[in-house]
């Protein structure tokens, strides 16, 4: 609607991309809608994941997460094609806000061994078993939720022996 009224109903004379740049560099300094509308769908996940936020709005996520394991859905890793074939949400709102979260969380690269030790286990398009990101409740509820967490003090990785013996886990 801004566009149509700028340029009277007769189609953009300048390319939006252009309209959006700064004026310092010949825009107009314009509002991306676009990326404003999607960083308004991101900020749903960031007010969903706040615990101080205590809104009953919250319920309508929980529902749909709730079958995946709540919340922890959103604090993986996961990227664009995973979600989608992973998270299998009915509303269409749900299935947007979480094509957007991933595509703005998803990080792709490791860039240190701490940082590859503080990295999700769950719901992470990094690590996989049988070519998909996994997520396992039981160590979910023992708390074991990133990597660091199968491996002992010295950074090397837990026998499955040990880590069940320390995360007190049946066969």
């Amino acid at each position: 609607m801004v566009y149509n009224f700028l340029w009277n109903d007769k189609g953009d004379k300048i390319k939006r991309k252009v309209m959006i740049n700064d004026c310092s560099e010949w825009g107009l300094k314009m509002i991306d809608i676009t990326s404003f509308n999607r960083s308004l769908k991101a900020t749903w996940i960031k007010k969903y994941l706040d615990k101080e936020n205590c809104g009953s709005w919250k319920r309508f996520f929980d529902s749909e997460f709730e079958k995946y394991g709540g919340e922890v859905t959103l604090t993986g890793n996961l990227n664009i094609k995973d979600s989608r074939n992973i998270i299998k949400v009915s509303d269409p709102f749900f299935k947007e806000i979480l094509e957007i979260w991933s595509e703005a969380n998803y990080e792709e690269k490791i860039v240190s061994d701490y940082h590859f030790q503080s990295l999700p286990l769950w719901y992470n398009s990094l690590i996989r078993v049988g070519n998909r990101p996994v997520f396992f409740k039981e160590w979910f509820l023992k708390g074991i939720t990133k990597v660091e967490h199968l491996m002992d003090d010295c950074g090397k990785f837990l026998s499955f022996t040990a880590f069940q013996t320390i995360h007190d886990l049946t066969a």
